[in-house]
């Protein structure tokens, strides 16, 4: 099922689709943020994303693409699993959002079938 990584990890090859949340004051999305010339800052209306956004990243990770979705604490999950789906299911590197347990990621019923390679990193608090 998932496979967690470390921090060393977490920039390694290992899935097409990246996964991150809209969270602009996490070290990690600054990061990110950072290593595609600031494209995930240029998708915030008000210092909100409204639409899950679709990155091409080939030449910047070693991935295929990156989507970032809004946050929205009731249905995380569910918008993953939606997104994911929408995609063919590629294999998977989900970066949790802050204070959300991964736990809760790798019981979500609806990838309990998946045969595809799916990861996750949760990053811990700076």
């Amino acid at each position: 099922m998932f496979k967690a990584l470390n921090k060393s990890q977490k920039f390694q090859p290992g899935s097409k689709l990246w996964l991150i949340f809209f969270e602009p004051k996490r070290h990690l999305f600054k990061t990110i943020n950072w290593r595609t010339g600031f494209l995930l800052q240029s998708l915030k209306k008000d210092q909100k994303l409204l639409h899950p956004t679709l990155l091409d990243t080939i030449n910047i990770f070693p991935n295929q693409a990156l989507l970032c979705l809004p946050l929205k604490k009731g249905t995380w999950l569910s918008d993953i699993h939606n997104s994911w789906r929408k995609l063919n299911k590629p294999s998977l590197r989900v970066f949790i959002p802050f204070n959300y347990d991964e736990e809760e990621l790798c019981s979500y019923g609806a990838f309990q079938e998946s045969l595809c390679d799916l990861s996750y990193y949760k990053e811990i608090k700076r």
